[in-house]
């Protein structure tokens, strides 16, 4: 059975450095060191379902970002990745003009109130964007909000063969009960699905040990 956690394993800014053990309750905690070079114990469930992805510098660096402003004192986030991205998803909300409105806004799917008027809302809660990704919603029938939209280089409509079955990774998510995020993690890390089942199955079983 593959192995749900090796030291070396990432997991966005953190790379693992020491094996499952139990601390605080009960809970499996692994060492962890994040790029910035700090080192810390996480909760080995926070990084299977992507709650922890660093140490808690990419807050501090989006914290000193959105403080910054032009000679014009106006701030300069306006030309960021991430700023068009929320731009974006607010223009297929609220413009009945987006080509995309109609299967957005059009039908009812809205951006939450949290990232309704502020971009610096919507960075807090998303980090920066990584190189070629964009932001997708887990859920196409949900809202823009938190716990729905991820970063990804993902194609989501892109299909994925597994058990003489092809799916989408949507598709695949919602069969094997396995999170989205999860499934488009591993995808954009090059492993099949039949890979993503297998160290899933793995990962329960060691949560549940």
């Amino acid at each position: 059975m593959t192995k749900p956690i090796e030291i070396g394993n990432k997991f966005g800014r953190l790379t693992v450095e020491t094996p499952p053990e139990r601390r605080n309750g009960g809970a499996n905690y692994v060492g962890t060191v994040c790029v910035c070079g700090t080192k810390r114990y996480i909760a080995l469930a926070d990084l299977l379902r992507g709650k922890q992805r660093s140490c808690g510098c990419m807050a501090r660096e989006v914290s000193y970002l959105l403080r910054q402003f032009d000679e014009h004192g106006q701030p300069k986030y306006g030309a960021l990745v991430e700023y068009r991205a929320w731009s974006n998803a607010k223009q297929k909300i609220e413009n009945p003009r987006s080509v995309s409105y109609a299967r957005n806004g059009g039908r009812g799917i809205k951006v939450c109130d949290e990232w309704g008027g502020d971009f610096p809302a919507f960075f807090a809660d998303m980090g920066a964007c990584p190189a070629g990704f964009s932001l997708v919603r887990l859920n196409p029938d949900a809202d823009f909000s938190k716990d729905n939209c991820r970063w990804s280089k993902s194609k989501r409509g892109q299909v994925y063969e597994f058990r003489g079955e092809r799916r989408t990774a949507s598709g695949w998510s919602t069969i094997l009960a396995i999170p989205i995020k999860i499934v488009l993690d591993q995808l954009e890390d090059g492993l099949s699905v039949a890979q993503i089942y297998d160290n899933f199955q793995a990962q329960l079983s060691e949560v549940a040990a």
